[in-house]
């Protein structure tokens, strides 16, 4: 597949993802509506594995503003609150999906990071010895990190 056909497959599942849901919709489409999202979170995260489209796909969150929109004043101020609290509910659906992609894309340049690191290079052998030197510390380095993020 073609680097833009990943991009919109990967936009295609972050907007279903995140696709909000009405309250004056019919129970039963409510729940496809929710059942649908969390299957697009789910194959979003299949898809940003290394081993599949995590990295080359580039996603392209400008249209996502719109979502995280912050009601007008004289909205919150009416007695009408099932609109703000659908709004809010829209921005956490929204802020959920990204937090998960940070994490991905946190562990994608990470792996993209190392693997250069151990790429083979043309170098005299004081290179290659201070290259060596420069992986063990960025890895002793990412491993302290990733242990007491974990703790």
């Amino acid at each position: 597949m073609s680097k833009e056909c990943v991009d919109e497959v990967v936009a295609m599942l972050l907007k279903f993802a995140i696709q909000p849901t009405s309250p004056v919709q019919p129970h039963q489409l409510h729940q496809a509506t929710i059942e649908n999202g969390k299957r697009s979170i789910g194959l979003m995260k299949q898809c940003l594995k290394s081993a599949v489209w995590g990295d080359v796909v580039t996603i392209k969150v400008g249209w996502l503003e719109k979502e995280l929109t912050v009601p007008p004043e004289s909205l919150v101020r009416q007695e009408n609150q099932s609109q703000l609290a659908q709004s809010i509910a829209q921005a956490q659906q929204a802020l959920e999906v990204v937090i998960n992609l940070v994490t991905i894309m946190l562990i994608r340049l990470v792996n993209v990071l190392v693997a250069k690191l151990f790429e083979k290079s043309n170098c005299s052998m004081t290179g290659m010895y201070e290259f060596e030197i420069l992986n063990q510390f960025i890895s002793k380095y990412l491993n302290d990190h990733f242990n007491s993020y974990v703790k």
